[in-house]
């Protein structure tokens, strides 16, 4: 038997690394007979993003004959979303091919089969959105405290020396100040989409009005574009 493995890891799940992932299916295919033709990675990509932007996921379908299977670590790889797993499934189905997890669970055609994959999509789906609130949560709860959030600032915000933190002596407070310079750039990203402009139309424009991204100095893409509306929306909302 021959197929290709798919790996997927976003920036906010740890427990399931692409070397984990990598080993469990390696170990499955050891212990099934299954020959690799190749590997495709989504790395930072969230299992809830449509598959138009899981590059690493449309090539090893297209990569995939008729007999061949797609193997992944476990079904969860292949979407945390009820609907997306599933239009996954009959895009490798049309192509002659089927769905293997190295984990075991969901590998058949049976009505118990069936059921257990709905299943686990759904549990996926679950954990996601608890994965997300929780996030929010503690987001809101260093907003509450005058913190900034750890990490990488948002588009269009720098982190700053706030002084010594009011409840504990020996921290100092980060907080979020708006840069200048990412500001006029959001501003005129924000003032494109208002005008029904999508993402690669927006990168377009400001890539020829000279507007590239201070953190970088690099051209925008529309990858780039959405990422940062996403936010803006987020924060909006």
């Amino acid at each position: 038997m021959k197929g290709v493995s798919y790996l997927r890891v976003s920036t906010d799940e740890q427990a399931l690394g692409l070397e984990a992932q990598r080993d469990a299916i390696a170990s499955h295919c050891e212990g099934h007979g299954i020959e690799l033709a190749g590997e495709y990675v989504d790395q930072g990509v969230s299992g809830s993003a449509d598959l138009e932007r899981r590059e690493g996921l449309l090539d090893a379908i297209a990569c995939l004959r008729r007999g061949w299977v797609l193997v992944v670590a476990k079904r969860d790889r292949l979407a945390r979303d009820v609907t997306l797993a599933g239009l996954a499934e009959r895009m490798v189905e049309k192509r002659g091919a089927t769905v293997r997890c190295a984990d075991g669970n969901g590998n058949g055609t049976g009505p118990a089969d069936v059921l257990l994959k709905q299943i686990l999509d759904a549990m996926a789906q679950f954990e996601r959105a608890q994965i997300a609130m929780r996030t929010r949560a503690a987001l809101r709860a260093k907003r509450g405290r005058g913190e900034a959030p750890g990490g990488v600032p948002p588009f269009g915000f720098r982190i700053v020396d706030g002084g010594p933190h009011p409840r504990d002596a020996g921290r100092r407070l980060s907080v979020l100040e708006e840069d200048p310079a990412e500001q006029l750039v959001l501003s005129r990203m924000v003032s494109l989409q208002d005008e029904g402009n999508g993402c690669a139309r927006i990168a377009c424009v400001l890539n020829g009005e000279g507007l590239t991204s201070p953190r970088t100095d690099r051209p925008w893409t529309r990858q780039g574009v959405w990422k940062v509306l996403r936010t803006v929306a987020r924060r909006v909302s």
